[in-house]
């Protein structure tokens, strides 16, 4: 069963967070694609190329750790649903805490991401502009859905100030890739 079949299973998982890591794993396949044609392009021997070679290994990395992300988020979701069924107080708070460790780690994703769209903007060849502007939104679009799923959980913190801290870190995440996605792109 695919992905997206497994999504649209009546399960509980994969579900919000697993398809926001799919969704910056997209991003970083079209990335890995456009540096790939790019270091095709340019002539043997030359600096560019060996950038291009050093970012497609990079951006490979990135491909790897999100289809990581996927698996981990259902895993995470599945082993939290058990300990809420077995009332194990321990194991439920250790496990919350890795479902927003998984989200974070989305996250910090996203934003390698959004940096190599930055770097790769100036060097890629115009027929490959589109790709890197489908990423740049994938990206935002699986940051803003990683936020969404970490807003829901933190509904769940008993402690205000614990709640708050989060908040002000999403907030914080929110202002600093806004800033970046504003300064990417534009004509």
């Amino acid at each position: 069963m695919d992905f997206l079949e497994k999504v649209a299973s009546p399960r509980p998982h994969p579900a919000g967070g697993a398809a926001a890591a799919y969704t910056v794993g997209l991003a970083f396949g079209l990335l890995w694609k456009v540096v790939y044609f790019e270091s095709r392009r340019h002539p043997e021997n030359s600096v560019p190329e060996t950038n291009f070679i050093a970012a497609q290994q990079e951006i490979g990395q990135l491909l790897e750790d999100a289809q990581r992300l996927v698996m981990e988020d259902s895993d995470i979701y599945q082993q939290f649903i058990n300990s809420r069924r077995s009332a194990d107080q321990s194991a439920m708070k250790e496990c919350f805490k890795n479902l927003m460790g998984v989200s974070m780690h989305v996250i910090e994703k996203a934003g390698n991401g959004l940096e190599w769209v930055s770097k790769l903007q100036p060097v890629v060849a115009r027929p490959m502009m589109p790709h890197l502007k489908v990423a740049c939104e994938l990206i935002m679009g699986a940051t803003n859905a990683t936020m969404q799923v970490i807003a829901s959980n933190m509904q769940a913190i008993r402690n205000d100030e614990k709640r708050h801290n989060y908040q002000k870190k999403l907030d914080d995440i929110r202002r600093d890739f806004n800033a970046k996605y504003s300064n990417l792109l534009i004509e």
